[in-house]
């Protein structure tokens, strides 16, 4: 996500489920939290500063086993920087485009594994670009690193797109800017994925099923099969039996 401004409020909130209860404890960079926390797993930040960037993860102790969450990294920024507004949607220089190997489209194979890596220096961080609304959203799965770096493993159709690094112009450091953009390709065999996969039927009423399957190839045909029947989507059989025909979705590939 995009990096805080120093100066602001900030709070981390840490929830445990557990029987008998147990407290949850935060930790910066596997060590103390540079602020106090209170037993309810709130990590509270009145003025978050620089020096409070790291990496931080909730742990507890539970029934003499200890647990912990996943890392995530807080990323500070020293000035002041407006994230009030889109970034400005402008490409790197040449120079740095001309040496920088994540430049331009990315082809992907379903399952497979992809990194991309911001301009060097730039401390910059990955957002994917939303293909109903055309908004940057946060990435929702995957490993990012301080550096700037995103990996994604076993790859899926829905992690195609349009990728932008998001950062601080090297001109005017109050303000964000995207710094690269790379589109990301996935290629590989169809998937079929229910839609509503525990559908519930009442005698005499009508039942609805969806899928959405993707292709890169894109698939020749489609079909529904039942027992020993064929439907084909855009037909009707009968009075009982209507297979609706195929639509496009924003994801690239799928339908």
């Amino acid at each position: 996500g995009y990096p805080l401004r120093e100066g602001i409020e900030v709070s981390l909130k840490c929830d445990v489920d557990s029987n008998p209860p147990s407290t949850p404890r935060w930790q910066k960079d596997d060590g103390d939290t540079p602020v106090p926390q209170t037993g309810d797993g709130f990590l509270n930040f009145t003025s978050i500063r620089h020096e409070h960037s790291g990496w931080y993860k909730c742990t507890s102790r539970h029934l003499n086993f200890q647990y912990s969450s996943i890392g995530y990294y807080l990323s500070v920024r020293y000035d002041s920087v407006d994230v009030t507004s889109e970034p400005d949607d402008q490409d790197i220089s040449v120079a740095a485009a001309s040496h920088n190997p994540n430049k331009g489209q990315l082809e992907v194979q379903l399952g497979g594994a992809v990194t991309l890596q911001c301009p060097q220096g730039s401390l910059g961080c990955w957002s994917h670009l939303d293909p109903v609304t055309a908004r940057l959203r946060g990435l929702g799965h995957g490993l990012t690193t301080p550096t700037g770096q995103f990996s994604l493993k076993d790859v899926v159709y829905h992690d195609a797109g349009t990728y932008k690094c998001i950062g601080q112009s090297p001109t005017n450091k109050k303000k964000l800017e995207v710094l690269q953009t790379v589109g990301v390709t996935v290629k590989g065999s169809p998937t079929v994925v229910a839609r509503n996969s525990t559908p519930v039927a009442y005698p005499g009423s009508p039942l609805h099923l969806a899928v959405e399957f993707c292709a890169n190839p894109p698939a020749h045909a489609a079909r529904w099969l039942h027992g020993d029947r064929v439907y084909t989507p855009g037909n009707q059989y009968g009075s009982t039996v209507l297979a609706y025909g195929v639509t496009d979705l924003p994801t690239p590939y799928c339908k």
